[in-house]
């Protein structure tokens, strides 16, 4: 669902203005589709007990100081926080929301997520981890349950599920066969983490020089 270009402009100003009392962690103003995005928040002068706040779209639990989120659909979404008073809630100011797809988390092989790679380097490195970008610098590392490794070589393509992160047996006899100019993705990707039980994840792609 997508907010009328006047509700827009006037959650942008509120957020913007340098008298807005909410204060929220990360994610700031940014969640992340399709999966739960987590944040903390503070209300100036006001206890979380009395904090009511709605979300335009998708749903939004609250737990004290905390919110869960799980948005509908991309584009944007206004929090509205409200203060319960003995006439309802009074509404004490909003925050704009930006809801993009997930690009946060990759599966890796070594520090790549993509590109070119030795059939050795594959070998050497013996599994895939998979990341999860939390800022522009640092990385932290997600559950990998199981993933698909598919081998495309001309007309022809093998694939077989790998279970862990290191590659088993099966995986690394059709690893070891590599050529140049293979492409080897991993997709299909099963992972977890201890607030998520199912994380949507893209495929990485590389290719054997």
């Amino acid at each position: 669902m997508k907010l009328p270009l006047l509700l827009f402009i006037q959650a942008a100003i509120a957020i913007s203005s340098p008298g807005q009392r909410i204060s929220i962690s990360s994610p700031v103003h940014l969640a992340r589709w399709p999966y739960e995005n987590l944040y903390k928040f503070e209300v100036k002068d006001v206890p979380c007990s009395r904090i009511v706040v709605k979300a335009d779209q998708g749903e939004i639990s609250q737990y004290g100081c905390e919110l869960t989120y799980h948005p509908d659909s991309l584009g944007y979404t206004v929090f509205r926080f409200y203060r319960k008073t003995s006439y309802g809630l009074h509404l004490i100011d909003t925050v704009l929301i930006g809801v993009r797809v997930n690009e946060l988390v990759y599966p890796t092989l070594g520090d790549q997520t993509g590109g070119q790679i030795s059939r050795a380097n594959v070998l050497a490195i013996g599994g895939v981890l998979l990341e999860e970008f939390v800022n522009d610098s640092h990385a932290i590392t997600i559950h990998l349950i199981s993933y698909k490794i598919i081998v495309i070589h001309g007309d022809s393509t093998w694939s077989i599920r790998n279970v862990g992160i290191k590659f088993c047996p099966e995986a690394l006899a059709l690893l070891q066969a590599l050529q140049p100019h293979d492409k080897l993705i991993i997709a299909d990707i099963e992972a977890s983490d201890s607030k998520r039980t199912s994380i949507s994840v893209r495929p990485a792609e590389f290719t054997i020089r």
